[in-house]
């Protein structure tokens, strides 16, 4: 509790220049509902390079990005949020001032932010948060395997749009996002035949150490469903080009 004592942390700043450093800022008190979330881990999301490279979504600078965060609460200003208490962050901040947050639809907001680009993330030593996005982990789950429970929850919600019917799934994209979505279509959906198409000569061979079919080039055969989990240029177009009639496309990833 020393740093937050005196009023500065360490944290991975991002200047106008887009150039990264490791510097200070300031602990900021939390306020009524809030807490003070002392970061064990947070993980890189493709959409942190992204912003890393263009600046795009940031509304504060210096920016310290991350939204992929787990840590041990260190103050609370809300009587249901215990000190001590371990737990993975929900990285979205609604406006609460649309008609959708107002239904309590916080997902659908029509000015959703995140946390790192709207307000300091998970690339520091500390980071104050609205208790509302906390979750806490069980004791039995360490947390450099939490860490993953962001993209993971973005998996299973997009998984839940897979039709039961599907026997063939095609992932673009070995990243982790495709990865944990390959792997969650075997858990869920009993007998699917999934294949991973990436490019990248290394990731491939790491898709295949977890048992998990990966290409380099599409087979070419149709199938039943897509999830375009890489974003690349004419990603969706490639994806319905190698749908069976009346197939399904899910794209997951940030692209054109």
């Amino acid at each position: 509790m020393t740093s937050v004592a005196m009023g500065q942390m360490r944290a991975i700043l991002l200047g106008r220049d887009l150039k990264l450093s490791l510097g200070t800022a300031e602990v900021r008190r939390p306020e009524a509902g809030e807490v003070l979330v002392r970061v064990e881990y947070c993980g890189i999301c493709g959409s942190d390079r992204h912003a890393i490279a263009s600046g795009d979504w940031i509304e504060y600078w210096p920016a310290i990005l991350g939204h992929e965060a787990v840590g041990v609460v260190e103050e609370s200003v809300d009587p249901a949020i215990r000190i001590g208490e371990r737990v993975v962050i929900d990285s979205r901040r609604p406006c609460g001032q649309c008609a959708l947050c107002r239904r309590g639809a916080r997902g659908l907001c029509e000015s959703l932010t995140w946390m790192g680009e709207s307000a300091p993330g998970g690339y520091a030593e500390y980071v104050v948060v609205p208790s509302w996005t906390l979750h806490r982990i069980p004791d039995r789950l360490q947390s450099e395997v939490a860490v993953l429970a962001e993209p993971l929850a973005v998996v299973d919600s997009t998984l839940d749009h897979l039709p039961a019917t599907a026997g063939t799934v095609r992932i673009l994209g070995g990243g982790h996002i495709g990865v944990l979505a390959a792997l969650r279509v075997a858990q869920r959906f009993a007998g699917v035949e999934v294949e991973i198409v990436e490019v990248v000569p290394g990731r491939v061979g790491l898709v295949r150490q977890l048992s998990v079919d990966a290409v380099q080039h599409s087979s070419g055969s149709r199938v039943d469903a897509v999830i375009d989990a890489a974003g690349y240029v004419r990603s969706v177009d490639d994806a319905f080009a190698g749908l069976t009639n009346g197939g399904t496309v899910i794209a997951i990833a940030l692209g054109e």
